[in-house]
């Protein structure tokens, strides 16, 4: 048998100030000045009961304060306490993990008063080996996640919203997973690695946390969707060549003999949809403000002993800046491109 332990604490502050000059030539001037603090205590334990068995639990503390010189809700206070308990089982062609996370969390504000938020949720998964003759490996995992609030969220630029509730969701999520995979040459003087994951999901998430442009582009509003559906594909692919230029074996260069390739290829399929409300025809079943079905990046990076040079690409397809998926709230799909050189 065999015990580890850890211990990590973290304390953080910033400060957030929202300024509108603008407001000057109307003889208005508007400054929001937020200052959250935050201090985060983590610790955790691990028992072997032997090469295969493990179990764990692990206990988070935070406390979090925010002073602002808003009229409302000006000094909030939030604890918040995490409990997880964890079991997990892992055999060459199969590993096996199940966890429960206990939320529990207490806000006080000062015009608000005080809530608490509590919350069980469990995760339950499996990753199987099916062939010995490969290292592919099938997963699966169904997951219910719950989440507060943020304090910018809750009490940043906008009047706090009384009504915003915690998101709720239900995960399953169905992959496959083709680990790295190497070949070498005769002399093992250049190699080819590659690696690919393919991950299909479906959530139902209630409560859904969005923030949307109501007033201006600068200040958004958040608010609740009641019910969002969403059905997803994650595709992901790795392909890497190293070359020793000394024609050496790639094991054994060092940095000023080797030369690498990579590339990595990624693709996205969301279809986000409001089911909140049948009746709604603006609304159900339209994709969810600000969230493309389609996206994808590719990332080449070359290294050699003399320069590094990098390229990334990324294409974000169309949005819509509204519940209504009409041409009027189409946003146009865009692209990114950047260079690296060190």
């Amino acid at each position: 048998y065999k015990t580890s332990y850890q211990l990590i604490g973290k304390y953080q502050y910033t400060n957030d100030v929202y300024e509108d000059n603008a407001a000057r030539t109307l003889s208005r001037y508007l400054r929001n000045d937020y200052d959250p603090h935050e201090g985060y205590l983590s610790g955790s334990m691990v028992w072997r009961a032997s090469e295969r068995l493990s179990s764990s639990i692990a206990a988070d503390g935070a406390i979090g304060k925010l002073h602002s010189n808003l009229s409302r809700n000006s000094e909030v206070q939030r604890i918040t306490a995490l409990a997880t308990a964890t079991v997990r089982y892992q055999h060459p062609f199969v590993t096996a993990k199940g966890q429960l996370l206990a939320t529990l969390v207490g806000e006080d504000a000062s015009s608000d008063g005080k809530v608490n938020y509590r919350r069980l949720s469990p995760y339950a998964g499996i990753s199987v080996r099916p062939l010995k003759a490969t290292n592919i490996r099938l997963r699966y995992f169904f997951k219910s996640t719950y989440r507060v609030p943020s304090f910018n969220e809750m009490y940043y630029f906008v009047m706090p919203l009384d009504t915003l509730r915690p998101e709720r969701a239900d995960q399953h999520n169905i992959g496959i997973t083709l680990p790295p995979h190497t070949h070498f040459n005769s002399d093992s003087s250049h190699n080819i690695s590659y690696s690919a994951t393919i991950d299909g999901y479906r959530n139902s998430v209630h409560d859904k946390i969005i923030a949307l442009p109501k007033q201006n582009m600068f200040i958004w509003s958040t608010l609740n969707l009641g019910l969002v559906d969403v059905t997803g594909l994650d595709i992901k692919g790795i392909v890497e060549w190293k070359w020793n230029i000394a024609g050496n074996k790639v094991n054994d260069a060092d940095e000023k003999e080797l030369i690498s390739l990579s590339a990595t290829a990624t693709y996205s399929y969301q279809k986000a949809v409001d089911h909140t409300d049948p009746k709604d025809d603006k609304r159900y079943n339209n994709q969810i403000p600000y969230t493309p079905r389609h996206s994808g990046g590719l990332a080449l990076y070359l290294t050699t002993p003399w320069v590094n040079v990098g390229y990334n690409y990324m294409q974000v397809g169309e949005r819509y800046y509204q519940h209504q998926n009409s041409d009027e709230c189409r946003m146009e799909p865009y692209a990114d491109h950047s260079i690296i050189v060190d």
